[in-house]
């Protein structure tokens, strides 16, 4: 009789222990779930924030560039240099980038076509003219995303009328036209490797 009874107890033990065993490995895995869950949703955000700093810094190159086209007093002349307040290396003539020299920049394919350089993408590569905006440093290792390299360049698109270009010194200038180009992220100081963000504009300025 005694042993008859000790039976199904150590059968309900053993059931204990396996429902037991069964909880702790659901809460295992639930735990597992929401600790990625976590870091996901941790990633996003730190490349939502990256993002956002990337869309500032090159927004804020893009005010530096026109402001140094706002501020000129006369047509100001290409450069195949740049500084941190004037970057004009290029012009834009017959839908062409020509350089400070007048040479042709040459052309890239964008799916099916060949189009001239810098006419879809803008020139943010090695050895590219282009002023670091003042006040932002260059992403190399160790730096943060806080201080993304930031970078603008403008293109003189001539005149409107362009039988007056070469009249300036006795009518003026009148209207000419600008292109603003910037760029911020770790992918305008490589050749185009990395995140990065490139804005265009388009200004007018009378002379």
């Amino acid at each position: 009789m005694i042993a008859s009874r000790r039976q199904p107890l150590r059968r309900e033990r053993g059931a204990s222990l396996l429902i037991a065993l069964v909880l702790l490995l659901l809460l295992t895995i639930l735990a597992l779930t929401s600790l990625r869950g976590v870091t996901l949703e941790s990633r996003v955000m730190g490349n939502i924030k990256q993002q956002h700093n990337l869309q500032s810094a090159a927004e804020t190159a893009l005010r530096a560039g026109e402001g140094a086209i706002g501020k000129a007093v006369a047509a100001p002349d290409l450069a195949s240099t740049c500084t941190v307040t004037f970057c004009i290396p290029y012009l834009l003539r017959n839908n062409v980038y020509l350089n400070a020299g007048g040479a042709a920049l040459g052309s890239e394919k964008i799916g099916n076509r060949n189009v001239p350089l810098g006419y879809m993408t803008p020139l943010f590569r090695n050895g590219d003219p282009s002023a670091t905006l003042e006040g932002y440093s260059i992403l190399s290792s160790g730096s943060t995303a806080e201080t993304p390299n930031a970078r603008w360049y403008v293109v003189d698109l001539g005149p409107l009328d362009t039988g007056s270009e070469n009249n300036c010194a006795l009518t003026g200038c009148g209207t000419r036209y600008y292109e603003v180009d910037s760029c911020a992220g770790a992918g305008c100081a490589s050749n185009q490797v990395g995140q990065r963000i490139t804005l265009r504009s388009v200004m007018a300025k009378s002379f």
